[in-house]
């Protein structure tokens, strides 16, 4: 029921009442309210279903809201695959933000900061999500072995395959 009522923030013409902020210095501009996708697809009795999740991401867009959140343990990869649904025919009008950081393959690299599971991640993100490009990355917590707290220390550039 409280989704209901997330909803009704949503009634009237589009961006009616929604307001926008940009993200720092990245030239992007975000809805003041961020539409979170953890429990969606999740294998537990607080889930949201799929069609439910499509339904509200639908109504979220549909009110004006631009931004969504996701990260790729988020049921297993099953929310950025929602969301990447989602996204069929209105890809350019959302800003995509996922996460990358926690455990999502068995072998010794498969979690953490390093170049190369930030690199696995991205890509396996990207496939989930069906899209070409991620609009936000971020750390999902602090990670062991990186020289700061929460950084890997590698540029942007230095990813890039």
């Amino acid at each position: 029921m409280p989704i209901l009522v997330i909803s009704d923030c949503f009634l009237g013409s589009k961006n009616d009442k929604m307001k926008y902020k940009p993200i720092g210095n990245s030239g992007l501009i975000t809805s003041n309210l961020t539409l979170g996708t953890m429990i969606f697809g999740e294998n537990s009795d607080r889930s949201t279903p799929e069609d439910e999740a499509l339904r509200i991401i639908d109504n979220y867009l549909d009110g004006g809201g631009n931004h969504l959140d996701t990260a790729n343990v988020y049921a297993a990869g099953r929310s950025e695959e929602i969301v990447g649904k989602s996204l069929i025919n209105r890809r350019k009008e959302v800003i995509v933000s996922t996460k990358v950081r926690f455990r999502m393959h068995s072998h010794v690299n498969g979690e953490g900061l390093s170049r190369l599971h930030i690199i696995e991640s991205v890509d396996a993100s990207l496939n989930r999500l069906n899209t070409d490009y991620i609009d936000l990355l971020s750390r999902r917590a602090r990670a062991r072995g990186t020289h700061r707290p929460g950084w890997a220390g590698w540029p942007a550039r230095s990813l890039r395959t």
